[in-house]
């Protein structure tokens, strides 16, 4: 019965859900329906994103000051976090891509500065960075009223982790959505170019993982065994989401019954759901030098390492959804590569990351957001 119980969760059952939707695409072809499905569930996030991580950073960051009295300063924190685990994963993609870089060239240090102050300036004025802001500082103007009323936060807190909870038995529907919608996508590319992208991500992702898990286990002295067991289930459950958003809830979920924590874990989760696009920073790194050596014109290392070093700064603006980091980060990989319009190698990267390696990406960033919840949490460690 336990195991029964187990299985019809609803992290398990989304995982399920995207391999039979991959399966039935294979049998009967894709349909209009399930793209609707997916495009209608991606406009509504991105729609209320800016509500919704709102509300969890205010609430998380508020009942941090009523019961344990630390500062919203932890929200500067992950924003370092996140770029230092974003750099991370561009030293360890370029490490893995470096086999195929075939020439390189001079760094241009003037249209790094220029590009970099340009994309972080966009960034600042995003609705998103907006509300993470002022979730952020709205907690000390009010620390009077919150501190005197922490009954109504709870009740709020409670309330939004609910419908989070109801909304993880949707996510089946979406999850084998997207599966056909996958299976569709891949039988348009070219087969050596996701079968490259595949192993080169899953080498750079497993490498990521690991180093980055030692790393928070290390300097928080949280038994590796446990981290590790987070790190498998979140990246898993979280695979077939496709996006930071849309896996926020199971991540949630999975936080809360591994290190029995949630104060710091919603918080870290929801601001990194926001900014933190470390695991597909890197991947963005692999398709584009992959895509170039497919379509006949390799990128240099100097190339990849200008994109390695601005995209963090932009990633910190893309949406949490489908695709979104190499989306809102094409501009900047068409202007270092010297491409005045979309180009062979933009289409490639774009078509094989949307298709295949978002919904590994994905699960990179949303666990990035569990080791950061990790290096700013106090862990309870109930369970195991």
């Amino acid at each position: 019965m336990d195991s029964l119980k187990k299985l019809i969760k609803p992290e398990p059952l989304t995982v399920m859900a995207f391999l039979l939707g991959l399966l039935y695409s294979s049998i009967f072809g894709g349909g209009s329906i399930f793209n609707d499905v997916v495009a209608i569930f991606i406009r509504i996030f991105i729609l209320v994103a800016p509500f919704i991580v709102f509300t969890l950073i205010f609430l998380s960051t508020s009942r941090i000051l009523i019961y344990i009295g630390k500062s919203p300063s932890l929200g500067g924190r992950l924003i370092i976090y996140t770029l230092l685990f974003s750099y991370l994963a561009v030293i360890f993609a370029l490490v893995v891509m470096y086999p195929y870089i075939h020439r390189i060239g001079a760094l241009d240090i003037g249209l790094l500065y220029e590009e970099a102050t340009s994309y972080i300036r966009r960034i600042i004025v995003s609705p998103l960075m907006t509300a993470i802001i002022i979730a952020l500082v709205s907690p000390l103007i009010f620390s009077r009223y919150i501190a005197s009323n922490p009954s109504l936060i709870d009740g709020l807190y409670h309330y939004i982790i609910s419908i989070f909870k109801a909304l993880l038995y949707i996510m089946p529907i979406v999850a084998f959505s997207f599966g056909v919608k996958l299976y569709v996508s891949i039988s348009t590319l070219s087969i050596p170019l996701i079968l490259s992208s595949i192993l080169t991500e899953l080498v750079y992702g497993l490498i990521y993982l690991l180093v980055a898990s030692l790393i928070v286990s290390v300097s928080k002295r949280v038994p590796t065994r446990l981290v590790l067991k987070y790190v498998v289930k979140a990246f898993v459950y979280c695979l077939p989401a496709g996006g930071s958003y849309l896996a926020l809830p199971i991540n949630l979920n999975v936080y809360r019954e591994v290190f029995r924590e949630e104060y710091f874990g919603s918080l870290a989760l929801s601001i990194g759901a926001s900014i933190n696009r470390a695991g597909s920073v890197g991947g963005a790194l692999i398709v584009v030098g992959l895509a170039s050596i497919f379509v006949g014109s390799p990128t240099s290392l100097s190339q990849l390492f200008m994109i390695g070093l601005i995209l963090p700064f932009v990633s910190l603006g893309a949406p949490g959804l489908y695709g979104g980091t190499l989306i809102v980060g094409m501009p900047l990989v068409l202007d270092v590569l010297g491409i005045g319009e979309l180009h062979p190698i933009a289409i490639s990267s774009l078509a094989i990351f949307v298709s295949v390696l978002t919904y590994i990406q994905a699960s990179l960033n949303t666990v990035t957001n569990g080791l950061m919840g990790i290096l700013i949490g106090e862990l309870g460690l109930g369970s195991d």
